[in-house]
């Protein structure tokens, strides 16, 4: 889009053209402004972002938030949004969760909203079929979150039952790779003859505490007391330290001893 930049508006490159979509900000998710797919005409996708634009700015000023039909699927999400539940979710879950439920939105508009004691799990597994067809983990979270709105709607008495039951998750091949000890110890020594120990300290501390890639990320040297490491995980908010200490291997104590360089991370 060169230099032009329209709020909300977002451009998503595909093979042979561009698509565009209108994303609101989360607080305006909040009051139930939804990810719309806009024209693939640039001239028209800018008209349509700078019209919703405008109906987010009159409410933002004291207008009222969009109208949303009550027992659809845009008010689910709407209330689940609103929900502790949904507060409590760490960052990146609340972002992978708005993903889905983007998915969802458009699904219910491209169906005209039914209402949700319409919905059926047959309904449910052909939406999820096709979506599978192109994008099988994509389909797979989108389900998954599918499932807690359902759940949520039961619990809210806004259906009787979960609309989802029954529809099974396909299954992915599995993808598992062990590293020996010898490979872990070739890997490090190689990563550290290059100058890279940031690389040598990573696989450490993986096959060390086996948390989280975004756990290691963000631990801090002060984790480490002098005889073993403590971690609270970012998804859990579980303090590693309740359960047992992490018990550290010699390579590993080296690098926070400082018998080898700082790691330039």
């Amino acid at each position: 889009m060169g230099n032009l930049k329209i709020r909300h508006l977002v451009r998503k490159p595909q093979k042979s053209h561009a698509l565009y979509y209108w994303q609101p900000s989360r607080s305006l998710r909040r009051a139930g402004f939804m990810t719309r797919r806009l024209s693939n005409s640039l001239v028209e996708a800018v008209a349509q972002a700078e019209a919703l634009n405008a109906e987010a700015d009159a409410w933002r000023a004291g207008a009222d938030g969009p109208t949303i039909q009550p027992g659809t699927l845009p008010w689910l999400v709407r209330e689940y949004r609103r929900n502790p539940r949904y507060d409590v979710l760490a960052p990146k879950t609340q972002r992978s969760y708005d993903q889905a439920l983007a998915r969802i939105e458009a699904w219910s508009q491209r169906a005209g909203h039914p209402p949700l004691a319409s919905l059926r799990p047959k309904v449910v597994e052909d939406f999820y079929t096709a979506m599978s067809a192109a994008t099988p983990a994509m389909a797979n979270a989108v389900l998954r979150v599918l499932r807690i709105l359902s759940k949520f709607a039961v619990f809210l008495e806004a259906v009787e039952r979960d609309f989802t039951a029954g529809v099974k998750l396909k299954g992915r091949p599995p993808r598992r790779v062990v590293w020996l000890d010898e490979q872990v110890t070739v890997f490090c020594s190689t990563a550290r003859a290059q100058g890279r120990d940031s690389l040598a300290l990573a696989v450490l501390l993986g096959a060390n505490l086996g948390q989280r890639e975004g756990d290691l990320l963000t631990l801090p040297w002060s984790s480490y007391d002098g005889q073993s490491v403590e971690l609270r995980q970012g998804k859990t908010g579980t303090l590693v330290a309740e359960r047992a200490l992490v018990g550290l291997t010699p390579p590993l104590r080296l690098f926070f001893h400082g018998a080898a360089p700082q790691p330039r991370c």
